[in-house]
């Protein structure tokens, strides 16, 4: 649609032509139950997960789109001129007005979030804080809607917005804020066989690297929560390995890491988290977290970091 308006403000010197005057009214009766599908589209994904900051950029973009192409059934388009003052005015209303596209965001996503904790009653309007709850009846009776519409609006608020939270939500400065920690619930239904692991080398430790010419920090991650069927589910991309990309080459390290090294304390860890990708590189892993659905076989998602050492 936008290459369409672009088209139709650079061509107007050649309106006198056929060919042009073809795609101006052709194009303008195709767009309009584009527009109507557009706008209903953004209804849905709208009443499902409010207002983001790309989300209201998008609502301005309709908005312009809806104007623009209404001007061109006035008068032959003679007014089409006045809708870059409307865009323009449309900038200024998303940056410069209490309305921008940040703070409305915030507050939608704010709104959502209150929503779903005035429900199950865990916030105390007298001290503007979360309420002394049971969490784990919470946890067991929110429903999944309720449960991803909190932990949707709460990883927008905390990973994504550049507002400034309220107190209850940052509990300690310099400290990120868990939801699990926050709101003492998880951020999705309990009703699968999950396995969790992870390991952290905090550690600073000598590694005898003799035997190796080269060094390079490595990481990989990949997660299963995507958007399928018009609404973002875990297993969306569902992938069962877990792989590590080095020089161009995919190495499969799922074998040692679904072993979970690291849950052995005991054991020297510069001994056990070394694994050979092949004769020439030596992985040495710092770090990494999966989880596995044991019932359907698949990584809900999975994070690894480390160095890749060449002989």
């Amino acid at each position: 649609m936008y290459k369409y308006i672009v088209f139709y403000f650079v061509l107007r010197e050649y309106s006198e032509l056929v060919l042009i005057r073809v795609f101006y009214k052709a194009l303008s009766f195709v767009f309009i139950p584009l527009v109507a599908l557009q706008i209903a589209a953004y209804v849905i994904r709208f009443n499902a997960y409010g207002f983001t900051g790309w989300r209201f950029s998008s609502l301005l973009f309709i908005i312009f789109s809806v104007i623009t192409i209404v001007l061109t059934f006035i008068k032959k388009g003679e007014f089409t001129e006045y809708a870059l003052p409307v865009l323009a005015a449309l900038i200024l209303f998303g940056s410069v007005t209490p309305f921008n596209l940040i703070d409305s965001a915030y507050k939608s996503q704010f709104s959502r979030m209150m929503n779903v904790l005035n429900k199950y009653g865990m916030y105390d309007e007298n001290t503007a804080s979360l309420s002394s709850y049971e969490r784990e009846k919470v946890n067991q009776i929110i429903s999944d809607e309720d449960r991803e519409c909190l932990s949707s609006s709460f990883d927008y608020l905390t990973r994504k917005n550049k507002v400034l939270l309220p107190l209850w939500m940052t509990p300690e400065e310099n400290k990120k804020t868990e939801f699990k920690e926050l709101f003492g619930i998880d951020s999705y239904s309990e009703n699968e066989n999950l396995f969790y692991a992870d390991y952290n080398n905090s550690s600073v430790k000598a590694i005898d690297i003799k035997n190796f010419s080269s060094m390079k920090e490595i990481s990989s991650s990949r997660s299963s929560w995507k958007e399928k069927d018009g609404k973002y589910q875990y297993y969306a991309d569902d992938f069962d390995r877990i792989t590590l990309e080095v020089d161009g080459n995919v190495f499969d390290v799922t074998d040692f890491i679904f072993s979970d090294p690291g849950s052995e304390p005991d054991r020297n860890s510069d001994e056990w988290l070394f694994y050979e990708l092949d004769e020439n590189k030596v992985l040495y892993v710092t770090r990494y977290d999966f989880c596995w659905n044991e019932e359907n076989k698949l990584f809900r998602d999975y994070s690894l970091k480390g160095y890749v050492f060449y002989k």
